[in-house]
């Protein structure tokens, strides 16, 4: 319980995207402070963009598919302190 814990919430994704086209990832880090953090997004294990967000305030991102079928799509924040 006296442990801290940061969460990163997507607030929206979409399902499906056309190759070459962005799309537009919106979430927020969920964190005890109100620093920045940094957050990733790879796709198929290559990382595509960076960005650094305000922890506690929505942020948005935008990727692009870089081929057709599944792509494996993960967006990841950096540790908290704790």
């Amino acid at each position: 319980p006296d442990r801290g814990d940061r969460r990163l919430e997507l607030i929206s994704a979409p399902t499906f995207g056309i190759v070459d086209e962005p799309m537009r990832i919106t979430g927020r880090v969920i964190d005890a402070t109100n620093g920045q953090v940094r957050v990733r997004v790879s796709i198929d294990g290559q990382r595509v963009t960076e960005t650094l967000a305000r922890a506690n305030q929505e942020f948005s991102i935008d990727v692009r598919l870089p081929h057709r079928g599944r792509n494996m799509v993960v967006v990841e924040a950096d540790e908290g302190p704790q």
